[in-house]
Parts: structure tokens; sequence; C-alpha cells
């Protein structure tokens, strides 16, 4: 679900699309780039920004909501210059531990697994399920992986933002020097 706490214009659906077999050309739409480049079958049919057929746009207003179905073929793109404020909310079934390597956190989500979000959770179940998704997700290591561009504008601005570590540290000391897909690790060793 996203409720729009402003103008909201970035989604656009394919309605029906997570009840059926996908099409050629949202086959190619969806078929991630390293694949293909593997040599799974597919048929080359989009030039990577024009419409999808059947796609809807969709446009919210303050307090409105879109509620979709996560395999619902989506799109989105952001407004250049324009913050977006919307709650986005997920519901999945948990299904048991998980014997797989934690996934490095999507750099629009990595803000989740501050421990401080955990304890501004107001009910023990929503600790509980906090707790089972962070054990899945990992920080990454680099400032793109934790933050988004503004963010890193500000870190490298010198300013000490989100986890405080040794990473923020050395980037907002660094300023522009520090380089895209820097570590800590790479700055003490380099």
């Amino acid at each position: 679900m996203f409720l729009a706490l402003a103008d909201d214009e970035c989604h656009e659906v394919i309605p029906g699309s997570h009840n059926r077999w996908r099409t050629p050309i949202e086959h190619d739409v969806l078929l991630p780039k390293n694949m293909k480049d593997a040599g799974v079958p597919h048929t080359p049919s989009w030039d990577g920004k024009s419409p999808l057929p059947g796609q809807t746009a969709i446009r919210l207003k303050p307090g409105e909501a879109l509620i979709r179905v996560g395999s619902n073929i989506h799109t989105g793109h952001t407004v250049p210059q324009r913050e977006r404020n919307t709650i986005a909310i997920g519901w999945s079934k948990w299904g048991g531990p998980s014997d797989e390597e934690p996934k490095v956190a999507d750099a629009r989500h990595a803000w989740q697994l501050d421990p401080a979000v955990r304890e501004a959770l107001p009910h023990e179940w929503m600790k509980t399920a906090w707790d089972r998704w962070a054990e899945t997700q990992k920080l990454g290591d680099t400032l793109e992986d934790r933050y988004a561009p503004f963010d890193i504008n500000q870190i490298k601005s010198g300013k000490v933002v989100g986890w405080r570590t040794e990473l923020e540290k050395q980037a907002a000391a660094a300023g522009a020097a520090w380089e895209r897909g820097q570590t800590v690790s790479s700055a003490t060793n380099g």
C-alpha cells in the first residue's frame, strides 16, 4: 500500500497482470540484463523507455492510497528535484527462519535497519516482525548501499548523518574526495 502525504505521480501499473502469463514485451522488460547477457531466451521488443501496453498511470493526492498485489507489473518514476512523501506499507507471510545469507538492503530501505526504528515500534509483535525481517537484510559497505543521493551529498558536505559509523565519519571528513563505491577498508588501505 502506498499512502500519499503529498502529490504522488510515480505509479504505473498494468491492471490484471498479476493474474496471467507475461506477454513477450513484459518478459523482455522484467528479465534482468545479466540474465539476457547469460543467454536466457527472450524476445527483444522494448526500447527501455516507452510505456508498456496496457499501462495505467496512478496519480495520488494527499490522503489517497494505492493498494496493489506485489506480483502486478508496475513501474515508477520520480519527479526530479522533488522529494517523494509517501508511506509505503508491505505485508508478507513469514516462512520461518532462513538458511540464506542476508541480502544487502536496498539503499531506499536501508534506514529501516537502524535499531532506533525497531525501538520506536509501539507493540512487541511489531518488534518481532522487524527482527524476522532484519535477519534477512544487512547494510552494505558503501554509502551508495545505505543512502539515497541526497543523503550522500549531505554526508559529503561534512554532516555525519544516519548510523554514524566509521563509514559515515570518514566520508564526512573526506568530503568531495570520497569516491563512489569507496569503503572504510579501501579508505584505510588506499
